[in-house]
């Protein structure tokens, strides 16, 4: 396989897992904004207010090294401020997990610690873990009994 088709399918991978964590959260698919290229991120923006910081829109994101967290919205003159980090045990947990995450850190309960995964091999990471979602039939893809967390 070449290097353009493994990142299409990485790319498909990460945005249909990141459609089935909207799905959870009972947002509209088309609002995920997916990348795989030197690294890899999901933006999704939340429908709901956090209850610390009413005033302020937030967003969903995932990113290969920190994995998933709950921030306010930022602009280029603002940074990001994250509010919550899903954890340090599972870099793709469940979609339902995501979910449950995102509740628990609009509720004022959140892991305020970064994590730091690996990043070499990313691309190649997402492809084999989140390749179902892509719609192929890759070895190693998809999700385990476990409703948990995703094996590698």
């Amino acid at each position: 396989m070449t290097k353009p088709e493994r990142r299409t399918i990485a790319e498909r991978a990460l945005a249909g897992y990141a459609g089935a964590v909207a799905d959870e959260l009972d947002l509209p698919r088309d609002a995920v904004l997916a990348e795989v290229s030197d690294t890899a991120a999901v933006y999704l923006p939340l429908a709901r207010r956090c209850v610390r910081y009413p005033g302020r829109d937030l967003m969903l994101v995932w990113s290969g090294r920190r994995g998933w967290s709950v921030a306010l919205e930022s602009t280029p003159r603002r940074p990001l401020e994250v509010i919550a980090y899903f954890g340090d045990e599972e870099r793709f947990p469940q979609p339902h997990a995501v979910a449950s995450f995102v509740e628990a850190a609009l509720d004022h309960d959140g892991v305020t610690r970064a994590p730091e995964f690996p990043v070499a091999d990313l691309e190649e990471t997402v492809e084999r873990r989140l390749g179902r979602f892509a719609g192929q039939d890759l070895p190693e893809s998809g999700f385990p009994a476990s409703r948990d967390s995703i094996a590698l």
